[in-house]
């Protein structure tokens, strides 16, 4: 975003001959904030509307399905990985970690090196579950009914 836009160069950076100008950073400065606003807003909505629809309503403006997918298994594993973190902060606690600076690093790094052994280990029995009920590329999607 910085790289494109006339002006007054204000940043040169000598590689490929690529320069920051007072058009691109505006541009870029003004896309940052957009998106910035945009976070409560997704926020807002992820909160108060109910999934089965949020992925109901991406069905009916025909967004791909494999998208659609993919957003669904991440929203659900979201969920399970912060229950995952919460139980082994609580076992770490117990056991009288985090009392330190020192023992708070590697008690972080233990959680997150198990963390992702873990995934790995959930993804393969999601695959597993998915494929012994004849997972065969799509999910199905809860339709609401509608409101009158």
């Amino acid at each position: 975003i910085f790289f494109f836009g006339n002006g007054e160069v204000i940043y040169e950076t000598g590689i490929f001959g690529i320069v920051v100008t007072d058009d691109s950073w505006h541009y870029g400065l003004y896309t940052f904030f957009r998106v910035l606003g945009c976070f409560p807003l997704l926020g807002f909505l992820a909160l108060t509307t109910p999934i089965a629809k949020i992925f109901h309503c991406l069905d009916t403006l025909k967004v791909p399905k494999i998208l659609t997918e993919i957003g669904l298994l991440m929203y659900n594993t979201i969920f399970i990985f912060l229950n995952e973190i919460d139980t082994m902060q609580k076992a770490q606690k117990t056991r009288m970690g985090y009392h330190s600076y020192m023992n708070s690093m590697r008690c972080l790094a233990d959680l997150i090196s198990n963390i992702f052994l873990r995934s790995l280990d959930k993804s393969e029995t999601l695959q597993h579950s998915l494929d012994s009920r004849g997972y065969n590329g799509e999910l199905p999607v809860y339709v609401p009914p509608k409101e009158e």
